[in-house]
């Protein structure tokens, strides 16, 4: 019964934060869909309007360009099974992803550069606000502070960013200084040649194995 009572109060309290989510246009830049942002459209029914992928990192990874696209789609078919039909930007340039969220009538922008859409004149939320709401989050109330992170948000003012209006950003990670862009790509090569060896110790075991057997047999 206690369980109940509180589940009941948990749920009220999240339809009364989420009242004020429903059918605003929104725009998630980087990945795509992931943890908390997963529930933007399915638990909020917020729509998505505007998909935007960095993809060098991938690149860098050794991701193929079809290996890209499979993934982009994933994305893209998850936002549409919720009612949204975003439009789908990779890579763009600053200019072309404030003309897309500026004609799709975007009102909230999910980002890991929250301060570049607000020197703008967007609200946004960083992304790094959700990460502690990942995939080990259980029950209700994990889903009821993203609802009121999501609501401050649509809610406050745009803060006033003035040093950062300066800030040189990479053209490649856009979220990212190009020093530490130029670190991010080192340190994913780095992961690809370690990857690389270990899949070609992996595949020499496995021709060991079979040339064994083959010899066995």
């Amino acid at each position: 019964d206690a369980l109940k009572r509180r589940l009941a109060l948990v749920k009220e309290e999240l339809d009364k934060v989420k009242e004020g989510l429903k059918g605003v246009k929104v725009a998630i830049e980087g990945l795509g869909f992931s943890g908390a942002t997963t529930l933007l459209p399915r638990e909020f029914e917020m729509k998505i309007s505007v998909l935007i992928f960095w993809t060098t990192i991938f690149k860098t990874l050794g991701l193929s360009e079809k290996a890209l696209e499979k993934r982009i789609n994933i994305h893209v078919e998850y936002a549409r099974r919720y009612g949204s039909d975003p439009k789908v930007l990779i890579d763009p340039s600053p200019d072309e992803a404030l003309r897309a969220i500026k004609a799709e009538g975007v009102k909230l922008i999910l980002t890991r550069r929250a301060y570049f859409y607000h020197v703008h004149g967007f609200k946004a939320v960083d992304l790094s606000q959700m990460l502690k709401f990942g995939h080990f989050s259980i029950g209700m109330r994990p889903t009821v502070e993203i609802a009121k992170i999501l609501r401050r948000a649509l809610d406050s003012k745009i803060p006033a960013r003035p040093i950062l209006k300066g800030l040189e950003t990479s053209s490649e990670i856009p979220y990212l200084t190009p020093q530490w862009a130029h670190l991010a790509k080192l340190f994913s090569m780095n992961r690809r040649g370690m990857l690389a060896e270990t899949l070609d110790k992996e595949m020499a075991k496995i021709v060991e194995m079979e040339v064994e057997e083959a010899l066995y047999i």
